[in-house]
């Protein structure tokens, strides 16, 4: 007859209580035996007083919080340090599932999933083609979003229904869950159980605000409802704005660092509301335009375009524009009857009259290369000409004092004394920082350094 090997495995019971680890004391409840057969390799169970508790073992593997997955004929269950079944031996796989503070065991059987809660109790059975969990905060037990003929739903963590499995899909999009059915858009915020109906959530606005020395974050939703009208939601789903406006547009006012106020539009006009829906700027205009001019923004009346100022609510009434575009530096490109300025978005002062067909900066604050009757030059911030306007494509800085130009279909490189130093040539040249080249494919493109010397690449 074969000896037996025998295995004493001494348990130390740990329970987590809040965010606090208590050590237990071990006691002769919690000393189990081990023994394997050497011919069968099999393995079986007994208490310390030599009880049988399992027999005929495939395997026994030790996980946290001292309980044990055990292996028979192929299939998994769950014991304690007692010996006690917490999940009985007939799943196919058993893993940990769940968040910080509510763990389950997820179980899996003939490509099913299933849940059991810590302590041994079924909250889902084997019947769901998948699982997934959201985690609702602080000691908040999660929601579970499941998926069984091929539509999903969710239950809370006892295991209740709370969304019936309806739903072709469950993404999650400004800050909220998502359940898609069809067309149709239900919301469910993370630490919500319930479904958010007729609205569809367009843009989240983030505000940092200082509470009793300490930054809190503030969220508010726009929405728009099934009659396409639009309203703002706070971060508790709760109506700050009742669905009113025909559009509503955040910005963020860079003066206060948060966003204070709405753009919307009411009987075809646009105004501007704060987050208390107070009216700020009258609803009287044509259009509004986002733009990177910093605490600024853009509305249209009857003749033209105009600045309204984030840091006061006021209107730069001085000044018309027909169009305003982000340019390098401190400057916007601002054009009015087709010709084109500098707009100082710090200061608001122009630079150069409305005169130029096209303006862009050729030094950073000293040079700018400009478009007048056609041709292109290089003036001063002075509105000196540097380099007059004889070129037909615009001027670009390469080689430290050197443009590339353009003229009569001819192609070469000037210095800012408007001399010529390379060209003029039929083939274009492409300037790179410490070399360019000559687009001649009869000379295999050839290149140069900025004292002109070819350079013969191996």
């Amino acid at each position: 007859m074969s000896s037996l090997q025998t295995f004493f495995v001494i348990v130390s019971l740990f329970c987590c209580v809040g965010v606090k680890a208590q050590v237990g004391v071990t006691t002769q409840e919690d000393v189990w035996t081990t023994k394997k057969d050497e011919k069968t390799g099999k393995l079986a169970i007994y208490t310390i007083e030599g009880r049988v508790l399992l027999d005929n073992l495939d395997s026994i593997k030790r996980l946290k919080r001292n309980v044990f997955v055990v292996t028979k004929n192929n299939q998994k269950g769950i014991y304690d340090s007692k010996g006690k079944e917490l999940i009985p031996i007939k799943y196919d796989k058993i893993e940990v599932f769940g968040d910080y503070w509510y763990s389950f065991w997820k179980v899996y059987l003939n490509g099913r999933q299933g849940l059991y809660t810590y302590e041994g109790k079924q909250v889902l059975p084997a019947e769901y083609e998948n699982i997934s969990h959201i985690d609702r905060g602080y000691k908040k037990s999660p929601s579970l979003i499941v998926k069984e003929k091929n539509k999903y739903g969710m239950f809370n963590g006892e295991g209740e229904r709370l969304i019936k499995s309806e739903y072709d899909d469950v993404r999650f999009y400004n800050d909220h869950y998502v359940f898609l059915k069809g067309e149709q858009k239900d919301y469910l915020k993370r630490d919500r159980q319930t479904l958010l109906k007729g609205i569809t959530i367009k843009e989240p606005i983030t505000n940092w605000v200082n509470e009793n020395g300490n930054s809190k974050q503030l969220s508010y939703f726009i929405f728009e409802d099934n009659e396409g009208k639009f309203g703002l939601l706070n971060e508790e789903d709760s109506v700050l704005i009742k669905s009113q406006y025909e559009s509503m547009d955040s910005y963020y006012n860079f003066a206060s660092g948060k966003t204070d106020y709405l753009i919307v539009k009411q009987n075809s006009l646009y105004g501007v509301v704060n987050l208390s829906n107070e009216v700020v700027v009258p609803f009287k205009y044509k259009s509004f335009s986002k733009i990177y001019v910093r605490d600024y923004f853009v509305l249209e009346d009857e003749e033209g375009y105009m600045l309204c100022s984030m840091k006061d609510n006021s209107i730069f009434q001085s000044l018309h524009f027909d169009n305003i575009r982000e340019a390098e530096g401190p400057y916007a490109v601002i054009e009015k009857r087709g010709k084109k300025a500098f707009l100082n978005k710090q200061t608001l002062a122009l630079l150069f009259p409305f005169k130029y067909e096209d303006i862009s900066i050729a030094i950073e604050d000293s040079l700018y290369c400009v478009k007048l009757n056609g041709k292109y030059g290089i003036v001063d911030k002075d509105d000196k000409v540097v380099i007059p306007y004889m070129y037909d494509s615009e001027l670009y800085k390469v080689g430290g004092d050197k443009f590339v130009v353009n003229k009569d279909n001819k192609y070469g490189i000037i210095n800012f004394n408007n001399q010529l130093v390379f060209g003029m040539i039929s083939h274009p040249i492409l300037a790179y920082d410490d070399y360019f080249q000559v687009m001649d494919i009869s000379r295999n493109n050839p290149e140069y350094d900025w004292n002109f010397k070819e350079i013969k690449r191996k």
